[in-house]
């Protein structure tokens, strides 16, 4: 290279900076130099910096010394156009890795939905010769999804169109062998014949397919495509794109595509839609996405028909395997990024499927805190937009599956907890901007899956009916005895009336006996508004349980606010109220005097 050139050692060190000692020891073969160096010296040499750096990196690994490789993250990623030789081509396959932050091998094996197994990836990298085809384009998805989380079309038709002209080059440069020619005719002859009988023997075993009507049973002949890989495509269709956001985590039923899942699913594959797909765990990622597209040159309706039923089975495969791979359930974050992946498809339309349990326990959403269960949805979706936390869902539908369900060790939620849950993540949809959202009746059920990260259960409280015995009980307004927003109204006056019966009748049966009932309120508004809410809450309870027969001398009232002792911080750092400690500490407390 430095001949090539015409630089003497002296000259060199003269550019690189570099003393010709140490140009002429990088050199002289014995030792591995530094990267400094080998760049110093190929950019003034004028070598290819990309067949340099998959060399130098080869050496590395098999001198055991680490290969810290450039920082290329900042640059265009390489131009396969510029590769002339599998050697060079490999260079810019390296190069690209390195642009996309050098993610592992088995990150993008993860992203390309497990078409580049580590091992088989590693070889081909290692190798002189030109990669497979597939390998090549599903590496480069990769690269692209970790980046920048989808893949211009463009770029992938650039490094197929270089890959096509290298291999053409190849193949136009081998040597013929002229003592074979005979061999060769006579294996062709012996080849078509054998390809004539097999064709004989397929077309009769079609006309008797047909025949009995099997031969939609019978997709034995469908090649493997395997699943959809992690590369988003920007195609726009009727219905818009699809993703589905699943969690195979702890406390939530294994995953699975409901019987509307299924349809939106097979629906996405007729029409060439683009199909995504979300693990719902501690750190929602995308894990494939794609198209069904049909290959080959005008492909019958029944080829057609194979390729999307195969297509089919392996995204609905790829949901029933998905597996949390990080601790927690951010279901706010999934929500997000289904509707970021979407908007990289298409500018508008499309569908975002939820199936969870929605029992998030950290974050904004956190299920794990003081009366959570129970908080208002209105009050969720309101802090999430003042705190600037909604997902971006607009012009999007939503449907949401199997919220409420869950699986031990989570404990089940009653009916009016899963009910609040389902109103909880349906307002904060509603506020990100969906268009629609639908609840999917489906239940789920079954075991969660086994060895995935910890998800901590969220405590699931269940209210006692009060009992003589109890010198002191609460009502939360989260219960039966609950308001409308704001006022002193009940909810629902039947079943405040039904919650509030046994007290009343005690009261009858106990002429003697006195209670107080408090009542408390969120930190909102003045002090002097908590006041006079509170004690109208209380004052309303007493209302009822006067129409149930008790005497009015029987029930003292008073309304303390916030001002109690079982208050709970309901404030972020920020003054904004917290939804789940704002439920926990509206209530009406019965007390013995």
């Amino acid at each position: 290279m430095r001949k090539r050139a015409k630089l003497t050692y002296r000259e060199l060190s003269a550019k690189t900076g570099r003393s010709p000692s140490t140009l002429t020891a990088a050199a002289d073969g014995k030792q591995l130099p530094s990267w400094e160096v080998t760049r110093a010296w190929i950019q003034e040499c004028g070598g290819d910096r990309d067949t340099v750096l998959r060399l130098y990196e080869r050496a590395c690994a098999e001198t055991g010394r680490p290969a810290p490789g450039p920082d290329l993250s900042g640059e265009e990623p390489p131009d396969p156009a510029t590769a002339s030789t599998a050697d060079e081509f490999l260079g810019r396959m390296t190069r690209l890795r390195v642009w996309a932050g050098d993610p592992s091998l088995r990150t993008m094996n993860q992203r390309s939905g497990g078409r580049l197994p580590p091992s088989t990836i590693s070889e081909a990298l290692r190798r002189d010769s030109l990669p497979r085809r597939d390998l090549v384009l599903n590496y480069v998805r990769a690269c692209y999804v970790v980046r920048v989380g989808y893949v211009p079309e463009r770029a992938v038709r650039d490094w197929e169109r270089a890959w096509n002209i290298i291999k053409s080059r190849e193949n136009r440069s081998a040597p013929a062998d002229p003592e074979a020619g005979g061999l060769a005719r006579q294996a062709t002859r012996v080849l078509a014949a054998t390809l004539i009988l097999a064709l004989i023997g397929l077309v009769f075993y079609v006309a008797i397919a047909l025949l009995a009507g099997d031969v939609m049973k019978r997709p034995a002949a469908v090649p493997d495509y395997g699943p959809p890989s992690a590369a988003m495509p920007q195609i726009c269709t009727k219905n818009g794109p699809v993703v589905f956001v699943v969690s195979g985590r702890q406390n939530s039923p294994a995953p699975i595509l409901t019987g509307s899942m299924q349809s939106a699913a097979f629906t996405a594959v007729r029409e060439g839609s683009a199909i995504g797909l979300v693990d719902l765990d501690g750190r929602p990622h995308l894990t494939l996405a794609g198209v069904s597209s049909d290959s080959g040159a005008n492909p019958t309706a029944y080829q057609v028909g194979l390729r999307q039923r195969e297509y089919f089975s392996s995204l609905a495969s790829a949901v029933e395997h998905t597996r949390a791979e990080f601790p927690g359930a951010d279901v706010l974050d999934a929500l997000h990024l289904a509707g970021k992946t979407i908007r990289a498809a298409c500018s508008y339309g499309g569908t975002v499927y939820l199936e969870d349990s929605g029992l998030q326990e950290a974050g904004p959403v956190n299920f794990s805190q003081p009366g959570m269960l129970g908080a208002s949805p209105a009050d969720v979706a309101s802090f999430l937009a003042s705190a600037g936390e909604l997902p971006q869902l607009k012009g999007l539908a939503v449907v949401l599956a199997g919220l409420g369900d869950t699986a031990p060790p989570q404990r089940p939620l009653s009916i009016s907890q899963e009910a609040n849950v389902i109103a909880i993540w349906t307002a904060i949809v509603k506020a990100g901007g969906a268009t629609s959202v639908r609840v999917d009746p489906t239940p789920l059920s079954g075991p969660a899956p086994k060895h995935v990260p910890a998800v901590l259960p969220v405590p699931v409280s269940t209210v006692q009916a009060w009992a003589p015995s109890d010198p002191s009980y609460v009502f939360p307004d989260s219960g039966p005895v609950g308001f409308e927003p704001d006022t002193a109204v009940f909810r629902d006056p039947a079943a405040a009336g039904a919650a509030l019966r046994q007290l009343a009748q005690y009261l009858v049966a106990n002429p003697s006996a006195k209670i107080e009932l408090t009542g408390t309120t969120a930190r909102s508004g003045t002090l002097a508004q908590a006041l006079m809410l509170s004690g109208q809450r209380a004052a309303t309870v007493k209302a009822a349980l006067v129409h149930m027969g008790g005497a009015p001398e029987q029930i003292v009232t008073q309304g303390l606010g916030w001002q109690f002792p079982g208050y709970i911080n309901d404030q972020d750092p920020s003054g904004k109220l917290l939804a789940g400690p704002a439920e926990h500490n509206r209530s009406v407390i019965v007390t013995k005097i």
